[in-house]
């Protein structure tokens, strides 16, 4: 088996088994309180998820390719203690300014009394964020692999306790996500030696220009998913919102699984690149491999959950099912634009990716205006909706991608992923949810006889390590 195998079955499985752990929280969330308040506790959360993003202004990116692009173990320290040193203070100082703001913005009932723990919550993240970027960067999956589970094991204790001893609301909730941050905040800054001295102004000025444009990216990558659950809780009503909610929940074991495969090619595409004469021949080869790996795996979770989940996982939720098979796929698309932009970031073209990924949320708001103009507002609509956009963002980077490294993908790539589109976008537009069991059968036997069929591609990506 090769380095990248290994490394993926590692990071993943520890992933997948924290994921699993995450979702039992949730179901246990869900059997106290109704789908309508469980809606209203996912608005709660979503500032969690944009925050971060601003909080250390984008350089955790910053921290991993200047990390992998420094000559020597003196350099990478610098870098290291540097990133560190100014994301917690600068989530600290905007973090404080936020709560300030937040006095004075009038916000729905439900946020009552929750903002000062949004902000925390909000700032642990942000430094785990960066803090695990470290560990991704010395390749240190077995804290990598440690954390995935800590933080998923400590919440779902306080849950346990809390349910237990009193009844479960939205501040105890929260309590739940911000003791589990912290414990992971302080293992990890036991783990890192920082040290102030090793701080520099003009390597902290090169990593912040480098940044900039992750931190539009990144919100509109982020802000889609809940936009459309704002969306959803206007026109559609708060139960609806807590349907979608639970479905991303169910589809997040799938997500980290599919994203630990970017997780481990992360660095080893930075090695790849060194070599100028082979590199082109080489990603065709392991990006290739890659997309009929998530093909599988995307088809296998699909079959599995939609076929085989007992009832009483999603009992009062039964919608969530449904919409849960299609945000199975959307995790397909997410780690095909990152395999597809591979270029992009490589020649640090950076600036490129908050238009592809700005494009995809401006067609999004588009898709929603145009459903909402033909009074067609249904849950299946906001599903059509981002489905579209993140074939738009996927065309748009692999457009630029392709303009800066030269990667031809044999014409079998393009049809599978083709077949794969096609099966799910037909169920989407004509309603045939009906059939989503036998094409989810359907699905995962013909990329199962793909992946046996290219086994021996499959293994020939030990090749980079030899570069």
């Amino acid at each position: 088996m090769s380095k990248i195998f290994k490394e993926f079955s590692f990071i993943s499985s520890s992933s997948l088994i924290g994921q699993l752990i995450s979702l039992l929280s949730v179901l246990i969330i869900t059997s106290s309180i109704n789908s309508e308040n469980f809606g209203k506790l996912t608005l709660i959360y979503i500032p969690t998820l944009i925050l971060p993003i601003f909080l250390n202004l984008g350089i955790s990116h910053a921290i991993f390719r200047f990390y992998n692009t420094s000559n020597n173990e003196n350099d990478k320290s610098i870098v290291l203690n540097t990133g560190i040193l100014f994301s917690i203070l600068s989530s600290i100082l905007i973090g404080a300014i936020l709560f300030l703001l937040f006095q004075f913005i009038s916000l729905p009932v439900y946020f009552n009394n929750t903002n000062f723990s949004i902000i925390l919550i909000s700032i642990f993240t942000s430094n785990n964020n960066i803090l695990s970027t470290t560990l991704r960067a010395n390749r240190d999956f077995k804290n990598i692999s440690l954390i995935s589970i800590l933080n998923p094991i400590i919440k779902f204790s306080v849950i346990i306790f809390i349910q237990f001893t009193s009844k479960l609301n939205f501040n105890n909730i929260l309590f739940s996500t911000l003791f589990s941050e912290l414990i992971v905040f302080l293992y990890l800054i036991k783990k890192h030696k920082i040290v102030s001295s090793k701080f520099s102004l003009p390597v902290l000025k090169e990593m912040l220009i480098y940044s900039n444009s992750f931190i539009p990216h990144k919100f509109f990558l982020k802000f889609k998913k809940p936009l459309i659950q704002i969306l959803v809780s206007n026109y559609i009503g708060l139960n609806y919102t807590g349907y979608f909610a639970l479905a991303e929940k169910m589809s997040l074991p799938l997500y980290f699984l599919i994203d630990k495969i970017q997780f481990v090619w992360e660095p080893v595409k930075f090695e790849i690149h060194k070599n100028k004469n082979k590199r082109s021949k080489v990603f065709q080869s392991i990006i290739s491999n890659l997309i009929i790996i998530v093909l599988f795996i995307t088809s296998f979770f699909s079959f599995v959950v939609f076929n085989f989940l007992p009832h009483s996982f999603y009992q009062g939720y039964e919608e969530s099912i449904v919409i849960g098979y299609f945000l199975f796929q959307l995790c397909f698309l997410r780690s095909l634009y990152y395999l597809f932009g591979t270029g992009i970031e490589l020649n640090k073209k950076m600036t490129i990716l908050p238009f592809t990924s700005g494009i995809s949320l401006l067609f999004l708001f588009l898709f929603n205006y145009i459903f909402y103009q033909f009074q067609i507002i249904t849950i299946n609509s906001f599903l059509i909706s981002l489905f579209i956009s993140d074939l738009i963002s996927i065309f748009s980077v692999r457009f630029y991608s392709k303009k800066q490294i030269e990667i031809r993908f044999p014409k079998e790539t393009y049809i599978y992923i083709s077949f794969f589109f096609a099966s799910n976008f037909y169920l989407l537009v004509f309603n045939n949810l009906e059939e989503i069991g036998t094409t989810s059968i359907i699905n995962f036997l013909i990329f199962s006889i793909i992946i046996l069929l290219n086994m021996k591609n499959l293994k020939s990506m030990k090749t980079y390590s030899k570069l």
